[in-house]
């Protein structure tokens, strides 16, 4: 089986985070296809084995991603925690349970707030993309398929976070200030203030993605 670690390594290589806001669904299929073809992997016939299918999944969720999520994923123990949240339908235990992980690994919990992605979000797709992979083995071993909503929001909250984060940038000093609140404080208020435009809305949105 190969290691994680060099898949990571392989994605990078061929399809590191993109600059580019949309990446179209052409450009990632042939990030996947080079990225397999390099790992000696069938894109159409995938063995009927955990680590395989996960190993499928983060290649075909992990082009053009941020290197902070890959190095995340690609740690055994958090697979060991994706396979028994996935076999006990136990979405959200997955989240808490690398939650925790990152608590203790420091490194990897800043590389994960530097790189602002919408946590949650992304552990949905993997699964999500590992529900799709599992399913091209026609195996019953990861029947039946989980429920893999992990956001706590309602549906129609996705599309206005996404519309108020996708062109957002800068304000690191904001960002630092709230995961120093969210650190330091056990609960209260963090108010941001500002001019019509400057934001808010944004940060606010950004700000419920930002905490782990």
């Amino acid at each position: 089986m190969i290691e994680f670690a060099v898949i990571t390594s392989v994605i990078k290589k061929y399809a590191p985070q993109a600059s580019q806001i949309i990446i179209k669904q052409a450009q990632k299929n042939e990030a996947v296809i080079k990225v397999l073809q390099e790992l000696k992997l069938n894109p159409t016939q995938i063995i009927d084995d955990v680590d395989t299918v996960y190993a499928y999944t983060l290649v075909k969720y992990g082009v053009f991603k941020p290197e902070a999520i890959l190095n995340l994923l690609r740690e055994k123990v958090i697979k060991d925690f994706f396979w028994d949240a996935y076999s006990n339908n136990a979405g959200f235990g997955f989240v808490e349970n690398t939650k925790k992980f990152l608590n203790q690994n420091s490194e990897l919990k800043t590389q994960i707030i530097h790189s602002k992605i919408n946590f949650s979000a992304e552990l949905e797709e993997f699964g999500e993309t590992f529900i799709a992979v599992a399913k091209q083995t026609k195996s019953s071993k990861y029947q039946p398929y989980p429920d893999w909503n992990l956001d706590v929001y309602p549906k129609e909250f996705k599309a206005l976070i996404f519309e108020k984060t996708r062109l957002f940038c800068g304000r690191d000093f904001v960002f630092k200030a709230i995961n120093k609140f969210f650190a330091t404080q056990p609960k209260g208020y963090f108010t941001v203030i500002g001019d019509a435009g400057m934001g808010k809305s944004a940060i606010a949105a950004i700000g419920h993605k930002l905490r782990l």
